[in-house]
């Protein structure tokens, strides 16, 4: 008997020792993955869109408050933003770190899954890592990542909100309603295409409770909660859907859609990687669809499992098909990104299924050998795209060259609505439209400016006829040849009297 003893101890002591191996391995993963896209925060390229959230933030309360309204957005990811930043600066690298930070929650409620003494096994130790790495290297998420931007706070949003659903389909507890009514109150407030994920998860959720005959009185509640909570918002949601009715960005072609499901994955790299990896998700759900509905394989627990999973994998198809039919009925108000907000739950669908794929180990290794691939390629390309751009070279020359009495005017359009303020608060900006060779300038017309000296960001992939400006009485000549974030190329000209 006390032999056994002995033995019973070694093998718990062997376990707790394997367990603290195992956790260490884990958190280790999930640090490094962390630090991989921190260090992408301190670059101080941005875009049109960006340029606008931090000018917006950067207001007075009021004045934020007028913007944001009139935006095409909801307003929560806006106010986040201002609340931290006016207490802490107005850094380019916190707002970028904002943006990390849902990321790092989230792969931090997953981390604390796992570590629970039951969970920490290998399987759940290599599908973690895979979370990991895809939800921080891949080229969704190191985008969304470093981007002054809502998307991953919407992610962040809809991925609890799913988690808290299939919770609640296992037992209704008042505490995890209220929580996964804000949750999707939060989605619903950050982008209206995570609200429409949220209204595709309450219709799963709906489902599966009336299948439990849970009393209609709880589903009702729920709705009407949800929507008390966001009755607030919706006579701006009304004027702002106004707007883009009348008007917006947005282009649709049939050929889009399969942009669209390339999206899922990254953007426009990598697309025989996209290929297989899809394909390789395609038939891990129809082999578990297979043993759910026609062997039968799983017990009741696994298949409320898989059935989670397999709603989590179709929630992008489900925006892409609701978006598409939008584009097509209303205008193009569907953009692949918008699909962000949806894509962790699609991973954690992903991974589960995996985890089901029972006889089928050549399949998992495949997918696992053409994740690694990716995000390989994905995170090499960033690295390389961030020491490449011309941002510094651009802003070095500029801090020598230009004053604060000279102007600067362009024929880029998001150069003169957000990037030039952000970058040149103190010099007046104008607008070149090649149609009507006219300055739109603000604050003077072209050629009656206090200011000698213009510099002129030309579009490299348009250039415009020099002859309005030479007939103005300026003499023009090329200095630079510039680009900002990668996204905008140009040459500089500086025209003087």
């Amino acid at each position: 008997m006390e032999s056994v003893n002995k033995l019973n101890v070694r093998k718990t002591k062997y376990k707790d020792k394997n367990n603290k191996l195992k956790s260490s391995i884990i958190v280790t993963i999930f640090l490094i993955t962390f630090l991989l896209q921190v260090i992408f925060i301190f670059d101080n390229s941005i875009w049109g869109d960006e340029a606008f959230t931090i000018l917006t933030v950067k207001n007075s309360w009021q004045g934020f408050w007028n913007i944001i309204v009139c935006d095409v957005h909801p307003p929560l990811y806006y106010l986040i933003l201002k609340l931290v930043t006016s207490i802490l600066g107005y850094q380019i690298f916190l707002f970028k770190l904002l943006s990390i930070i849902p990321i790092f929650i989230l792969n931090l409620v997953v981390l604390r899954y796992v570590l629970k003494e039951n969970n920490i096994d290998n399987y759940n130790i290599v599908l973690s890592t895979l979370y990991f790495v895809i939800t921080t290297l891949t080229t969704n998420f190191l985008l969304i990542g470093v981007e002054v931007r809502m998307y991953s706070w919407a992610l962040f949003f809809v991925t609890m909100s799913g988690i808290y659903a299939y919770k609640l389909t296992n037992k209704i507890i008042k505490k995890d309603v209220f929580i996964f009514i804000l949750f999707s109150l939060f989605a619903a407030l950050t982008h209206y295409f995570a609200l429409v994920s949220e209204i595709i998860i309450y219709l799963f959720l709906f489902i599966a409770l009336l299948l439990r005959k849970i009393n209609i009185k709880y589903i009702l509640s729920i709705i009407i909660l949800t929507i008390l909570g966001y009755l607030w918002w919706i006579p701006s949601f009304i004027n702002q859907f106004k707007t883009v009715k009348e008007n917006y960005w947005i282009t649709f072609r049939p050929k889009n859609i399969l942009g669209y499901i390339r999206g899922i994955m990254g953007f426009k790299e990598n697309i025989v990687l996209t290929f297989m990896i899809l394909l390789i998700i395609t038939i891990i759900v129809c082999i578990t669809l297979y043993k759910l509905f026609y062997l039968n394989s799983f017990n009741k627990n696994e298949k409320k499992e898989i059935l989670f999973a397999i709603c989590s994998v179709s929630l992008p198809f489900c925006i892409i098909f609701i978006g598409t039919i939008l584009n097509i009925l209303i205008r193009p108000i569907f953009n692949q990104r918008y699909l962000i907000p949806s894509l962790g739950l699609f991973w954690i669908g992903v991974l589960i299924l995996l985890k089901y794929s029972y006889n089928i180990k050549w399949l998992k290794m495949l997918f696992i050998f053409f994740i690694i691939i990716l995000i390989i390629n994905d995170y090499r390309i960033k690295f390389i795209n961030e020491l490449q751009k011309g941002t510094k070279d651009t802003l070095i020359f500029m801090k020598s060259n230009l004053s604060d009495d000279d102007m600067i005017i362009t024929n880029i359009d998001q150069l003169y609505y957000s990037v030039l303020e952000y970058y040149f608060p103190n010099n007046g900006r104008g607008y070149f439209s090649s149609g009507d060779n006219y300055m739109k300038i603000p604050q003077y017309n072209f050629g009656t400016n206090n200011s000698d000296i213009v510099w002129l960001f030309e579009d490299i992939y348009q250039e415009i006829d020099k002859n309005s400006i030479i007939k103005e009485g300026y003499k023009i000549r090329k200095k630079f040849i510039g680009n900002i974030d990668n996204r905008y190329f140009f040459n500089i000209y500086k025209l003087e009297h």
